[in-house]
């Protein structure tokens, strides 16, 4: 239903980040989360279709490069940093066991002659503490395994008897695999291998192969990786819930009247999110036939926010990674061209069929629990990283970050060095880097709650800026 059908809706990383402080302030004051949670919505849900109401789209306009390229790059680390931060989680989860780590050791326990269980003795060494002492009955399990000990009438003693070290380093390798797969699945479209048919079908599903790959080897290995946990049916994640959130519940009935202050901060972040990602997509290098509908997108966010805080669902808003990653898989290119030379980029395909089967899909997949369940998290954290790096790699502010560190005789002939001075474009950049670092570490600390003022101030800052660039 929306005027520009190349978006995608999802939950993205800034509404996410406001959804995790509204939790911890309901936490903090021991607020029912949900019920307010919903007046949030609710009030959301009528800033947003007041400023449908006004045309407040108009102010698209004075989006400029420095605002959509410093939002984009803020979501793209956001995805870098979260895939890079729960693979490191798993490190701790599943620890690497080393001699002297408090994970290492197990030992299989006989019972002595009486009867009676041997006690643990430790016995000092040139190089190593040693807990093996054959006279107590203790035997290193390295050499017997637990099965082995229990089947011989032993019992397994110590922290390492029931961990895996091989899991740590094994996520790390699926994690690493199955972003390298999708980088290079991506890039198999402009190599010289495979006719150009089987060239666009591994581009275009780059992501799907990295992940089919990365459940074969984790299948194939058998070890206990850390998989993705899906419900074992339909029905609502908390018990007790009701399908529909009540509107009060345990809260007093001023807090319906107080969700307004959060909401106002919301509805300028989803207004930002929205439109800057359809603003991105519609830029005149896209060659897009079809015109944006500014003013009816916004209208069906906010028809989407009454009713996804009603039954408790995810906040959606057009997402600029996956949206950046749709456009870029619609792409069409000349088939003739000169014998090495690269195709010709002739436009999008435009159509509602792909975001119309994305969500059909998307719904099928809750009866999909028993496959969904075999997906390893390492793969899952790698396809992320890999989102995160190609929404980065496809904007100009990147390259103009590689232009601070490379010698001027190095430097690519990009149309912008024609027109701009080099010292111009070195300050544009460092301000938006200034900028980016700024919007980070406020959305770090426990200032987070002013995040969606700190990015309209970046927006309205960014009118100052010469839009040569």
């Amino acid at each position: 239903m929306a005027g520009q059908p190349l978006t995608i809706l999802s939950s993205t990383g800034p509404v996410l980040v406001f959804e995790r402080l509204l939790f911890s302030f309901s936490r903090d004051y021991s607020l029912d989360y949900l019920p307010f949670r919903l007046w949030v919505g609710i009030w959301v849900a009528t800033f947003c279709l007041v400023l449908v109401a006004t045309e407040a789209s108009v102010l698209v306009r004075y989006f400029t490069r420095f605002t959509e390229e410093g939002f984009c790059a803020l979501i793209s680390l956001i995805f870098i940093y979260d895939a890079v931060g729960k693979m490191l989680s798993l490190t701790r989860a599943y620890p690497i066991q080393r001699p002297g780590s408090p994970a290492y050791g197990c030992f299989c326990q006989y019972p002595d002659p009486g009867g009676n269980e041997s006690q643990w003795t430790r016995t000092k060494t040139k190089d190593r503490e040693d807990l093996l002492s054959t006279d107590l009955g203790l035997v290193n399990a390295s050499l017997l395994p637990p099965p082995e000990c229990v089947r011989q009438g032993g019992h397994p003693r110590g922290p390492g008897c029931h961990t895996v070290p091989d899991i740590a380093f094994f996520s790390l390798l699926l994690f690493l695999a199955s972003f390298l797969f999708a980088m290079a699945f991506k890039h198999v479209k402009t190599s010289r291998f495979f006719p150009s048919v089987v060239r666009k079908v591994l581009s275009d599903f780059s992501s799907v192969l990295a992940i089919l790959l990365g459940c074969g080897l984790d299948a194939f290995l058998g070890l206990a990786t850390p998989k993705l946990t899906v419900p074992r049916e339909f029905k609502p994640t908390l018990p007790g819930r009701d399908w529909l959130v009540s509107p009060f519940g345990t809260n007093p009935w001023w807090l319906s009247v107080a969700a307004a202050l959060p909401a106002l901060l919301l509805s300028i972040l989803i207004f930002m999110d929205q439109q800057i990602t359809a603003v991105i997509l519609n830029r005149a290098e896209y060659r897009l036939r079809k015109g944006a509908g500014f003013h009816l997108d916004l209208f069906c966010v906010a028809l989407l926010m009454l009713l996804t805080s009603a039954l408790g669902l995810p906040w959606y808003v057009s997402a600029t990674v996956i949206s950046l990653a749709h456009m870029d898989s619609l792409r069409r290119e000349s088939r003739a061209c000169a014998l090495g030379e690269p195709p010709r980029f002739l436009g999008i395909r435009e159509q509602r069929l792909t975001g119309l089967v994305v969500f059909i899909l998307t719904g099928i997949s809750i009866f999909l629990a028993p496959i969904l369940k075999f997906i390893p998290m390492p793969v899952l954290y790698g396809i992320f990283l890999y989102m995160g790096v190609a929404a980065i790699s496809s904007i100009q502010f990147t390259k103009r970050v590689q232009l601070l560190l490379m010698p001027a005789k190095h430097q690519p002939d990009l149309l912008l060095l024609r027109h701009v001075p080099l010292s111009r474009v070195h300050l544009f950049t460092a301000i938006q880097l200034a900028c980016l670092g700024l919007l980070w570490i406020i959305k770090s600390t426990p200032a987070a709650i002013i995040f969606p003022i700190m990015v309209t101030q970046g927006w309205v800052a960014s009118w100052g800026v010469p839009e040569r660039l």
